[in-house]
Parts: structure tokens; sequence; C-alpha cells
């Protein structure tokens, strides 16, 4: 039970940390959006943990650990291509604005 209660309370202050990024717009709204699902989800696991052993009986996964390793597992993978994506996209800025530099300091030392 205290484990419960303690989780609740970092959930709580999970939320309550997105909702004030959110606020200050340094969170985009898709990402506020799929942390609060996460964290209510969380949430809703930790507090009705017996709906997901029901659920995971149809599932076949058998465990309820095992459960929770698969859904880690998946939003692992998310992440990790979210990052990717942004990691593209900053490498492309990079070179962009390289190639402006570059492109500046040649018509400049050519006058």
């Amino acid at each position: 039970m205290i484990l419960k209660i303690t989780a609740t309370i970092i959930i709580v202050y999970a939320i309550v940390n997105l909702t004030i990024k959110l606020k200050k717009t340094s969170l985009p709204l898709f990402s506020f959006l799929f942390w609060l699902s996460l964290w209510i989800s969380i949430f809703i696991l930790l507090w009705f943990s017996n709906l997901v052993e029901k659920f995971n009986i149809n599932l076949g996964t058998g465990r309820l650990i095992d459960f929770f390793v698969y859904i880690g597992i998946l939003l692992n993978f998310f992440i990790q291509s979210k990052l990717f994506e942004k990691q593209i996209k900053q490498d492309r800025l990079i070179t962009k604005l390289v190639r402006e530099l570059a492109k500046n300091n040649y018509v400049n030392k050519k006058e």
C-alpha cells in the first residue's frame, strides 16, 4: 500500500509538472497529451491491477510483469524513434547553417 501511495504522489507530481510546462509553452500539445495519457494509464494500472490481470489472461502473457515488460519495450522503441527523427532534423538544420556560413564567408573573401 505504501508503494501505491508513493507512486501516486510521483504521478501527481509528474502531471502537475507537465501542466506547468504546457502553460509555459515549452512543451508541445502532442507531447503533453502523450505523457498525460501515459501517467494516467500508469495510475489506472496501479490502482486497478485486477482489471489488468483479466486483460492479461486474454492477451496470453500470463503474468502481470510480462505485460509491463512488453509495454516498456514498445514505449522504448517509440521514444527512440522520436529522438532519431529529431536528430535527423537537427542534422539537416546544422548542415543548412554550415552551408550558409560557408557561402557567406566565400563571398566576403572575394570582395
